[in-house]
C-alpha cells in the first residue's frame, strides 16, 4: 500500500472515530412541572321577610294600621364581600284623580325603618326616603351605602325596611283591593368594584356602572358539577 492510500485510509478511520463518539454524547438536560389550580369565590344572597305571613299575604288592613314587613338582603357566610342594592315595585293602586298627589309616592313614604326606641320602648323610626345607609338611584334600585363583608364564615344581614304604616288619608277607593308591595334584590363583588359604582355630587352610591342591563343570578352547582375533575398529565 502506498503512502497517499495510508493517508486516506487514516482519516477514514479518524472520521469514523469522530463519529463515534459524538453519538455517545450526553448534554445536560433538566425539565419540569407545575400544576396550579385557581378556584374563584362567589356572592350569593338571599332575599326573606322573617315577619310576613307564610302565605305572603295580610287581610283585612285598614288606613293608619302599621304592617310589620321586613326585606332582608342575607350575604351568605360563604360569598365574597359585596355591594347590595333593592328595588321596590307597588302593583294594582287606584289612579289618583289628583294630578299632585300620588299613591305609589305616598306608599313609598309609608315604608319605615326602626332606628332605635324611646325611654318607653317604643320604636322610632325613619322614612326608608330619608334614610342615609339607603340611597335612591335614578334607576328605581335602593344602593346600600356600605359594603357587606361576611366574617368567619357567618351570614351578614341588612334590612330594608321593616314596617309599612298605611297612609291615613286612603278612603273608600282602596276598599277591598288588594295591592302589592314586591321587593328584589341584587349584589355584586365589592372587591375590585370600586371603580364602577356611580355617585351622585354627596358621594353616595346612586348607581352600578356594570356595562349590562340585568344581573345574573349565582346558581349552586349540584352535586355532581362539584366532584373534583381529575388532575392533567403531567408535561412532557
Amino acid at each position: 500500500m502506498n503512502k497517499k492510500a495510508l493517508i486516506t485510509t487514516a482519516s477514514a478511520l479518524a472520521l469514523v472515530a469522530i463519529v463515534g463518539v459524538g453519538s455517545t454524547l450526553a448534554y445536560f438536560t433538566d425539565k419540569d412541572a407545575e400544576q396550579n389550580t385557581v378556584k374563584f369565590g362567589k356572592v350569593d344572597i338571599e332575599l326573606t321577610e322573617p315577619d310576613f305571613p307564610e302565605d305572603k299575604e295580610i287581610t283585612d288592613v285598614l288606613p293608619g294600621d302599621t304592617i310589620d314587613k321586613n326585606p332582608t338582603i342575607t350575604v351568605k357566610g360563604d360569598s365574597a364581600a359585596a355591594y347590595i342594592r333593592a328595588k321596590i315595585e307597588f302593583s294594582n293602586l287606584p289612579e289618583s284623580e289628583d294630578e299632585d298627589y300620588s299613591y305609589e309616592d305616598a306608599l313609598e313614604r309609608s315604608l319605615l325603618i326602626t332606628v332605635g326606641k324611646t325611654e318607653d320602648g317604643l320604636k322610632q323610626y325613619t322614612q326608608l326616603v330619608e334614610s342615609e345607609d339607603w340611597i335612591k338611584g335614578e334607576d328605581g334600585y335602593y344602593y346600600y351605602q356600605h359594603v357587606v363583608t361576611p366574617e368567619n364564615g357567618v351570614d351578614e344581614s341588612r334590612v330594608l325596611f321593616d314596617t309599612v304604616r298605611i297612609p291615613t288619608e286612603w278612603k273608600n277607593e282602596f276598599a277591598k283591593r288588594s295591592i302589592g308591595i314586591d321587593v328584589s334584590a341584587e349584589a355584586i363583588q365589592a372587591q375590585n368594584f370600586d371603580f364602577s359604582l356611580v355617585t351622585n355630587d354627596d358621594q353616595q352610591i346612586v348607581g352600578w356602572d356594570i356595562g349590562a342591563d340585568e344581573i345574573e343570578e349565582y346558581v349552586p352547582a349540584t352535586v355532581d358539577e362539584e366532584e373534583e375533575e381529575p388532575a392533567p398529565e403531567p408535561i412532557g
